[in-house]
């Protein structure tokens, strides 16, 4: 059981449409453990360390009870992995039946729940599935409080979470798999994919150089200055949880003639806490200087979503979602443990 968990979980984190970076999070259960990955690792990495933490199955008990249970308690032979926390998001597996859970942050799933002009084709074409849509609620105890009342007395083997991403179960990890993929094939046609169509992307002579900011060099997360569906998007603030927990809250799309430096101080005014990446429509994509490479990851993944959207219009996280993310000290653990 466990071989087929790290099996899966490094098929999965290999996969950027899926997982990025440390995000994503998988678990396995037997008679008497469950085995979940420990925060701030990384699904990729499943081969090559031990990313995997046992807890008692009483812990499932517990949790349904009481979401807001500390799971860490339920370690199994705790002294064996000091310095290890059970992911943030424990609690959504262990309500869960199915021997085999995984929490991806699928691209299609999150770019079709964050855009409401689709909430009806996405129920069209997920007919026949065993599946459930949660609104967007913070990981760990809000999240599992909701995922228990969704999934009371129903058999559910798929969750879509708004603006966040998706949950499959099955009893094997070959079920888990064909689960995810299927859904994101079938939202797939919902995708208004726009990769690499735009060729008026900044020259050299035409880049900004500001002290504290660098120029991004990926020419896809460059598209989203040149991407009138995708800006507006942006402008609505972060479309998903990672994007707070590694680059702070939204993106500071700076107006005409202001300077970087003046669009991320009114970014931060408004949103209350740093942000980390800046657009100059027309001109290109920016990155405080410095970043780490886990920042980096999540523009790439910013990128990828903001140029499949049909639409401009969608639902953001609110800046009191955001705050909350920014100054939660789980999250600051998981930043911490990848730089």
């Amino acid at each position: 059981m466990l071989s087929d968990l790290i099996q899966m979980s490094a098929r999965l984190g290999d996969n950027f449409e899926l997982v990025q970076g440390a995000g994503g999070n998988t678990s396995a259960k037997d008679s008497e453990h469950i085995w979940v990955k420990s925060s701030g690792r990384v699904l990729a990495d499943a081969n090559q360390e031990m990313i995997f933490l046992p807890l008692s199955l009483d812990c499932r008990k517990a949790i349904i009870e009481d979401p807001s249970t500390d799971v860490s308690r339920y370690i199994v032979d705790p002294d064996k992995y000091i310095g290890l926390r059970p992911s943030i998001e424990t609690a959504l597996h262990a309500i869960l039946d199915h021997t085999f859970v995984a929490h991806v942050h699928a691209m299609n799933t999150i770019a079709a729940s964050i855009q409401p002009s689709l909430n009806d084709r996405i129920d069209e074409v997920l007919c026949g599935l065993n599946w459930v849509r949660i609104p967007y609620r913070k990981p760990g105890e809000e999240l599992a409080t909701n995922i228990i009342s969704a999934t009371q007395n129903t058999e559910i083997d798929i969750i879509i979470l708004d603006n966040h991403g998706l949950v499959c179960g099955g009893d094997t990890t070959e079920k888990v798999e064909s689960l995810i993929c299927e859904v994101e094939a079938r939202l797939a046609p919902l995708m208004n994919s726009r990769f690499g169509t735009d060729s008026n992307m900044a020259t050299p002579t035409t880049r900004i150089n500001e002290p504290g900011y660098e120029y991004v060099s990926d020419d896809t997360v460059q598209q989203l200055a040149f991407d009138e569906i995708a800006l507006e998007a942006l402008s609505a603030g972060s479309l998903y949880p990672d994007h707070v927990v590694f680059l702070g809250p939204g993106v500071a799309i700076a107006r005409e003639g202001e300077s970087m430096s003046d669009a991320v101080a009114r970014s931060n005014k408004v949103r209350g806490a740093s942000v980390k990446s800046i657009i100059v429509p027309g001109v290109g994509v920016f990155a405080q200087a410095g970043l780490n490479e886990q920042s980096l990851t999540m523009l790439y993944c910013l990128a990828r979503i903001g140029l499949r959207l049909q639409s401009g219009t969608v639902t953001s996280l609110t800046n009191s979602d955001e705050l909350a993310l920014v100054d939660w000290e789980a999250e600051q653990y998981r930043r911490s443990l990848k730089t």
